[in-house]
């Protein structure tokens, strides 16, 4: 049994409830992408940490090259700040812009699995306790750089 009129709109009842049927599936706008500014130093790998318009972006690598870098995000720009103590590259982190940890990745040569983990306080890094396993490809779970978790990764083990 079919209620209502024309194709789009019309209601049916199927076990017992009405529904609406379409003729098309609905569509919801949630608004569009938008560019930003481009990093000062293309990389990737890295990790970040903030919002869309005051955020971080650390650590990082471009071919064989492994970067401390770490730069701050306005929402229209990115700006050079106090770099990374160990540079690396598929390291985890969360945090704010003023309040950030990142931690694990992989160095160079060799990309050497780490452990480290540092703090950033809005202007410089501080390195903190060393996670319990080196790893790269961290995930990171948390919202401030004093509740994080480090989950999963890779762990790369050299056989002799």
């Amino acid at each position: 049994m079919t209620y209502g009129a024309g194709n789009s709109g019309d209601y049916k009842k199927l076990k017992g409830q009405m529904i609406q049927v379409t003729d098309t599936d609905p569509t919801v706008n949630l608004g569009s992408w938008a560019t930003g500014g481009n990093l000062n130093t293309a990389r990737e790998f890295l990790n970040s940490a903030g919002t869309q318009t005051a955020s971080l972006g650390f650590g990082g690598r471009s071919g064989s090259t492994s970067y401390a870098i770490t730069e701050r995000y306005d929402g229209s720009s990115w700006t050079e700040v106090g770099d990374l103590n160990t540079g690396r590259f598929g390291l985890g982190g969360t945090g704010t812009q003023t309040a950030a940890i990142g931690y694990g990745g992989a160095t160079p040569p060799g990309n050497t699995d780490v452990a480290v983990a540092e703090t950033f306080d809005g202007t410089s890094w501080t390195e903190v306790g060393d996670l319990n396993t080196v790893r790269r490809a961290v995930g990171s779970v948390g919202s401030t750089n004093t509740a994080a978790l480090a989950v999963s990764g890779v762990t790369t083990t050299v056989q002799a």
